[in-house]
């Protein structure tokens, strides 16, 4: 809404939860991410934006929100998830093993109390048009630096302009990937506002 600052691009992925078939989950989340882009542009018309001011990134299955989820739930068998989700095969057979915990009591479980949390969309980055705007230059170097899983890089880069409204959710965003849930939740509870 400030005048001084003109939107490049807004980075939008989606997600789905990890079961079913990996096909039909991909187009689930690239459908997720596409619906909360028509979204912001029937929503918010005085932005002026279009299509062309999107990048759409797939985020496809949500194992590391899965991982998150089970280790913040109380589900008796987490360690056992956990310990399946990081091994190291195919994404297939990792759902299988998960199938197989309990006779599948587990994987009812997270279909009905973790599973619904990781079907979404949401925006990554916002990208600002520069022109000598030092601020904006570090803000997009920092979400590069993001997009290349650099997070301490791209949180140290945007550390000098921390003041600057248009940083707060990269800074949330680097925190986040780090596994800093706690210190990233003022900077997007601040970017919302």
């Amino acid at each position: 809404a400030n005048p001084k600052y003109k939107v490049d691009k807004i980075e939008i992925a989606g997600y789905a939860s990890p079961e079913g078939r990996r096909s039909f989950n991909n187009w689930l989340g690239e459908n997720r991410a596409k619906a909360l882009i028509n979204y912001i542009i029937e929503h918010r018309p005085q932005y002026n934006l279009t299509e062309d001011n999107f990048r759409l990134r797939n985020g496809e299955e949500n194992w590391p929100g899965l991982r998150r989820h089970v280790l913040a739930s109380d589900i008796a068998e987490k360690d056992q998830i956990v310990e399946i989700i990081d091994m190291d095969l195919p994404d297939e057979e990792k759902k299988l093993k998960l199938k197989a915990l309990d006779k599948g009591k587990v994987w009812k479980k997270m279909l009905k109390e973790v599973y619904p949390h990781l079907r979404c969309a949401r925006y990554l980055a916002v990208y600002y048009d520069s022109t000598d705007d030092e601020a904006a230059d570090l803000i997009n170097q920092a979400n590069d630096l993001i997009r290349e899983g650099k997070y301490q890089q791209a949180q140290e880069h945007i550390a000098s302009v921390t003041e600057d409204v248009r940083a707060y959710n990269t800074m949330g965003v680097a925190l986040m990937m780090q596994g800093m849930f706690e210190e990233a939740m003022p900077w997007f509870q601040k970017a919302l506002e």
